[in-house]
């Protein structure tokens, strides 16, 4: 709970309903999740493409939170494109998110030329009132770049009223990762990002802040 939060109506989408009505609480929470392995578009896999990776699934999921966000009349100072950025670990990704985000763009007719998509390496330095980020991966394989205590810093540190992260809640909370967690070969930077992602999936959980 945060007190310089900004203040927001009940809105008609039952993902904000869920977060401003909650009994004790009148504003929007500073962290929400999304679950990206499980809902209604089905589970979000990772591919590898080009050495690096990419899901579809959650990019669809950060251009639906893009357009709720905006096309949200109900929101106190409604929310300018400028102010929301998109980070995720991964270029491919960032590549797939813009190509849908044009596509959006297309059939609703709305201009999303000034929202922010790009890496966590490039984000460095840069803050935004509305952050969505996406964590992209769905296993542990070579998974240290993503867990980078550099990068989780950047992802979760830029969102000055709203921060959305979209990731694979099983993958995170799963015995893999808790096996990467323990085993002493693992680099201590993703050791510790392993557990700064599980603390957060906790602590979401335990505050009714986790979506499908």
């Amino acid at each position: 709970y945060n007190e310089k939060s900004r203040m927001l109506p009940i809105d008609t989408d039952p993902h904000w309903t869920r977060v401003v009505a909650r009994p004790g609480f009148s504003v929007v929470m500073p962290v929400v999740v999304i679950d990206s392995s499980s809902g209604t578009q089905g589970r979000g896999e990772a591919h590898e493409v080009h050495k690096g990776y990419e899901n579809t699934v959650e990019a669809q999921l950060v251009v639906d939170v893009v357009r709720r966000l905006v096309e949200s009349s109900r929101i106190l100072n409604s929310v300018a494109p400028s102010s929301i950025g998109i980070c995720t670990p991964y270029k491919r990704q960032v590549t797939l998110i813009k190509y849908k985000l044009q596509q959006m763009m297309k059939q609703k007719g709305f201009k999303y030329n000034s929202i922010t998509v790009s890496t966590a390496d490039a984000f460095q330095g840069s803050e935004r009132d509305y952050m969505i980020v996406s964590t992209v991966r769905t296993s542990t394989k070579s998974i240290d770049f993503a867990l980078s205590q550099k990068r989780l810093n950047v992802m979760l540190t830029r969102g000055r009223v709203l921060t959305v992260v979209i990731s694979n809640k099983a993958m995170f909370e799963g015995k893999d990762m808790q096996s990467l967690i323990n085993n002493g070969k693992t680099s201590s930077d993703a050791r510790q990002g392993g557990e700064v992602f599980r603390g957060l999936f906790e602590w979401a959980t335990t505050n009714g802040v986790v979506f499908k």
